[in-house]
C-alpha cells in the first residue's frame, strides 16, 4: 500500500471492505463547508476509480457507510482511519484531523478501486504548519484555474498553508505605472482563491515585497524619488537588476507611510492570520541615500530598525508578521529586539545546506519555519537529487531546533522557465518529510510519486525526469546575462560569464544519454492514467529546450573564445523559433501572458546571432560588430 505521507501507524488485516451503490458518505456531527468539499472529493474519486455513485448524508450513520468525524482523544490535526468488512470510519482529532484522514482514504481508493484492504491508520503531523511558497512575480502570473489545482494537490498531500510571492504583479489603486503592460493578479482573483483555500483547509497568506526586491516599484516616475539608488529609475528592467534591487531608502519620511499604504490595501483581501513582508535580500541598503546614515549606526542597525516598525504595523492590525531571515542571519541577537510573535522563515537552497543560521537563531530565541527549495529555478526540469537533499536536510534541522513549520519554496528566477507542474515532486517531498519524522530513499519516495501523482505502473517517471534534468550544460542564467551584458555594452562581463560557464561535457554524449532517458519516459507512458498522459507533451518541450539552449550555449561560448566554428547555424536558429511557437503553447496553458513575451525576446535575439554569425570570426567584438543594427532594435530582457 503506497500512501505519502507516509502514516505513523499502520497495521493491515486479511479481510477486505467493498464500496457498493448503497453506501453513503456520512457527515456525522457539525459539518463545515470544508468537510462538505472534502466528501465530494472523496465522492469524485470513487466515481473515478470504483465507478459508484455514492450519495453525501448527514446524521446517523448505517453499516456499510463511510463516516467522517471528529472528537477527542486525537492529536490536532491527526486522524484515526479504519477500514473493516462493516464499513469505513474517519475520526479526526479536530476538523482538519478529519479531512486528512479523507485524503488518506483517497489515495488507497485511487490505489484499489472499490475493494479496500482492512487496515488501521493512526496519524498526526510533525510539523503544525506546511506550506507551500509559490513565486508570481518573476516571469509567471498563473490563471485562476491552475491556481486551485495547485491548491487541490497541495491538499492531498496534507499541505495546509500557501504563499504567493508579489513584488509588482498586484494590481494595486494608483499603481498603475508600475503594472501597465504586464498581467496582475487582481482583487477579485485573490478573494476567489483565498475562499477556495479556505473551503479546502488551507490558509493563503499574503507575501509582498516591503523592502529589498522593489524594483519594479521604485523604478518608476511616480515612486522613483524612495529609492535608495540615486536615479533608481533610469536602471534597465533586465532579469538580473530585478534580482539584485531595488531597495527602499529607510531614511526618507515618505517610506513607512507608502509601504503602510500597500499592506493596508492588500491585507483586507485575505482571511489569514499572517502576512510575509519578506524584507530579504536588501542588497542597496546603506549603499546609496542612507550610505551617511549608515555609516554612522551601520546597515544592520539600519535594516533591523525598519523591520520592527513593518512588524509593529502588523501586530497592532492582529496580524502575525514573518520575514525572510538572510539578513538577520548575521547577527542572530538581533531577533531578540523583534516583537514576541514574529515568524523568521529560514531559508537555504543547497543540497548540503548546513543547520548553522538555524541553530543559531533558535539560541537567540527566534520562532522559525525552515525553508528548503523544489530547486526548479533557472531549470527546464527541476533538480530532483538537489531537491530532494536539501528538502530533507532542512525537515530534519527543523525537528532538531524546534521549528513550528515547513515552507517549501518555487522561485521563478530569470523568467520562471520551468513549467510550474514539474515542482509537485519536489512539492510533495516537502509535504511527506514536515508531516513524518522517517525519511524515505530517494528512489523509493520517487516511486511511491510516479504510482500515485501520474499513475504511472511502471513507478519510473519521476526518477527519469531527474535525470532529465542533469544533461542541462549551460543554465539559462547564463544565456540570459550574456545578451543584457552585450545590449549594455559591456563586452568584459558578457566574454568573461562565458568563460565561467564553458564546459568540458560533450555535448554530443550529454545528449545521447538525454535521448536514452526520453526514450525509456516514452516506453512509460502506455502504463500511465490517460489522464496524466498530456505531462509528456511538457517533458518532451522542455527535453528539447535542454538539448537546443546546450547546442546555442557551445556555439557561442566557442565563438566568444575565439575558435573557428564551421557549422551551418540558420538551421539552428529554425529549430530554436520553432520550439519557442510550441513553448508559448504550453505556457498560456497554465500562465497568463506575463514573461512570455521577454523570453521570446531572447529566443529571438540568439536566432538572430545565429544566423548572422554563420562566418568564422575574432570573437565577441566580432559578433557585436555584426549586430549593431539588431541591438539598435532591441531592447533588454
Amino acid at each position: 500500500m503506497i500512501l505519502l505521507p507516509h502514516p505513523r501507524q499502520l497495521s493491515q488485516g486479511e479481510s477486505y471492505f467493498m464500496l457498493n451503490g448503497h453506501t453513503a458518505i456520512v457527515l456525522w456531527g457539525a459539518a463545515s463547508r470544508q468537510e462538505l468539499v472534502t466528501a465530494k472529493q472523496l465522492q469524485d474519486d470513487i466515481k473515478l476509480y470504483a465507478g459508484l455513485g455514492l450519495s453525501i448524508r448527514r446524521g446517523k450513520p448505517a453499516q456499510g457507510d463511510i463516516v467522517l468525524t471528529y472528537g477527542d482523544g486525537i492529536t490536532a490535526q491527526g486522524y484515526k482511519l479504519r477500514i473493516s468488512p462493516d464499513g469505513v470510519e474517519i475520526r479526526g482529532g479536530d476538523r482538519q484531523g478529519a479531512v486528512y484522514g479523507v485524503q488518506t482514504l483517497r489515495q488507497i481508493i485511487s490505489e484499489n478501486g472499490a475493494v479496500l484492504p482492512a487496515v488501521e491508520i493512526e496519524d498526526w503531523p510533525t510539523f503544525r504548519y506546511r506550506g507551500f511558497y509559490h513565486d508570481v512575480t518573476r516571469g509567471r502570473v498563473p490563471t485562476l484555474d491552475s491556481l486551485k489545482k495547485l491548491v487541490d494537490t497541495m491538499g492531498a498531500y496534507k499541505l495546509n498553508q500557501l504563499q504567493l510571492y508579489v513584488e509588482h504583479t498586484y494590481l494595486f489603486r494608483n499603481f498603475s505605472e508600475v503594472w501597465r503592460g504586464d498581467t496582475p493578479l487582481t482583487a477579485e482573483d485573490i478573494l476567489e482563491l483565498d475562499g477556495y483555500c479556505d473551503d479546502r483547509g488551507i490558509e493563503l497568506i499574503p507575501s509582498l515585497a516591503c523592502f529589498g526586491h522593489m524594483f519594479e516599484v521604485l523604478r518608476t516616475k511616480s515612486f522613483g524619488e524612495l529609492c535608495e539608488l540615486e536615479d533608481g529609475e533610469m536602471m534597465s528592467s533586465t532579469y538580473s537588476n530585478r534580482m539584485e534591487h531595488h531597495t527602499i531608502n529607510v531614511t526618507d519620511e515618505r517610506a513607512l507611510p507608502f509601504v503602510f499604504g500597500m499592506l493596508e490595501e492588500y491585507m483586507p483581501l485575505f482571511r489569514s492570520e499572517h502576512f510575509n513582508i519578506c524584507a530579504d535580500e536588501t542588497f542597496d541598503l546603506g549603499k546609496g541615500k542612507s550610505g551617511k546614515r549608515a555609516q554612522e549606526v551601520g546597515v544592520d542597525r539600519l535594516y533591523i530598525d525598519f523591520l520592527k516598525e513593518l512588524c509593529g504595523f502588523l501586530l497592532e492590525r492582529g496580524k502575525k508578521p514573518m520575514f525572510w531571515g538572510d539578513i538577520i542571519a548575521r547577527r542572530p541577537e538581533m531577533v531578540k529586539e523583534l516583537p514576541a510573535g514574529v515568524i523568521c522563515l529560514n531559508w537555504g537552497y543547497d543540497p548540503r545546506q548546513t543547520d548553522k543560521s538555524i541553530r543559531q537563531l533558535a539560541a537567540a530565541g527566534a520562532v522559525q519555519y525552515v525553508c528548503p527549495g523544489v530547486c526548479g529555478w533557472n531549470r527546464w526540469l527541476n533538480q530532483l537529487r538537489s531537491s530532494y537533499d536539501n528538502i530533507t536536510r532542512m525537515c530534519r534541522y527543523g525537528r532538531e531546533n524546534g521549528a513550528i513549520g515547513v515552507l517549501t519554496t518555487d522561485w521563478g528566477d530569470y523568467g520562471h522557465i520551468n513549467h510550474p507542474p514539474f515542482s509537485l515532486p519536489g512539492l510533495i517531498y516537502g509535504a511527506a518529510f514536515s508531516w513524518s519524522e522517517g525519511e524515505i530513499g530517494f528512489e523509493q519516495i520517487n516511486e511511491e510519486i510516479a504510482r500515485l501523482l501520474y499513475h504511472d505502473r511502471t513507478g519510473r517517471v519521476v526518477g527519469l525526469l531527474g535525470k532529465l534534468s542533469e544533461a542541462v550544460i549551460y543554465p539559462w542564467e547564463v544565456i540570459v546575462r550574456f545578451r543584457e551584458l552585450v545590449l549594455l555594452g559591456d563586452e568584459v562581463g558578457a566574454r568573461e560569464i562565458w568563460r565561467s560557464a564553458r564546459s568540458t561535457v560533450s555535448v554530443s554524449v550529454q545528449h545521447a544519454a538525454l535521448d536514452r532517458t526520453l526514450q525509456e519516459l516514452y516506453q512509460c507512458i502506455r502504463q500511465m492514467d490517460t489522464r496524466q498522459r498530456g505531462m509528456l507533451q511538457a517533458w518532451s518541450i522542455a527535453a528539447e529546450a535542454i538539448r537546443l539552449w546546450n547546442r546555442v550555449g557551445a556555439y557561442v561560448s566557442a565563438f566568444v573564445a575565439n575558435q573557428r566554428e564551421t557549422r551551418e547555424e540558420g538551421a539552428l536558429a529554425t529549430e530554436l523559433e520553432n520550439w519557442y511557437l510550441l513553448y508559448g503553447r504550453l505556457w498560456r496553458g497554465v500562465s497568463q501572458q506575463s514573461d512570455l513575451s521577454r523570453i521570446g525576446d531572447i529566443v529571438s535575439w540568439y536566432a538572430d546571432l545565429l544566423r548572422t554569425a554563420q562566418l568564422p570570426g575574432p570573437g565577441l567584438t566580432k559578433v557585436n560588430e555584426r549586430l549593431k543594427k539588431v541591438i539598435k532594435k532591441t531592447k533588454p530582457c
